[in-house]
């Protein structure tokens, strides 16, 4: 479990730091979007590392999202899949929980 955290910490600190390095060419939305991409990208690895064992699933590349964003624009997200289609991000669904909580407040 040690190295598990440790490999998410290591791929969180070197997307951050690429996203920081290019901060200055990215919109704040293409910012949000390379964020959300990384994260579910790091939580298919953990689903595939997981199961352990190629021939139960393994990645199959992504397929795009629209979501809206923080400047009322259409976002476009590449979500990651597996080839058995069980893999579903957290993340997508924690944004849908927060898009619903905002749309009531509004």
């Amino acid at each position: 479990m040690k190295d598990k955290n440790n490999k998410t910490t290591q791929l969180l600190e070197k997307s951050i730091k690429n996203l920081r390095e290019n901060l200055n060419s990215l919109s704040m939305d293409k910012f949000v979007g390379t964020t959300i991409e990384t994260l579910m990208g790091i939580e298919r690895d953990e689903y595939i590392e997981e199961i352990n064992d190629p021939a139960k699933d393994k990645g199959n590349g992504y397929y795009g999202r629209a979501m809206s964003s923080f400047s009322k624009n259409s976002l476009a997200v590449n979500v990651p899949r597996t080839r058995t289609g069980l893999f579903s991000p957290v993340t997508l669904e924690l944004l849908k929980i927060n898009r619903e909580k905002v749309d009531e407040i509004a």
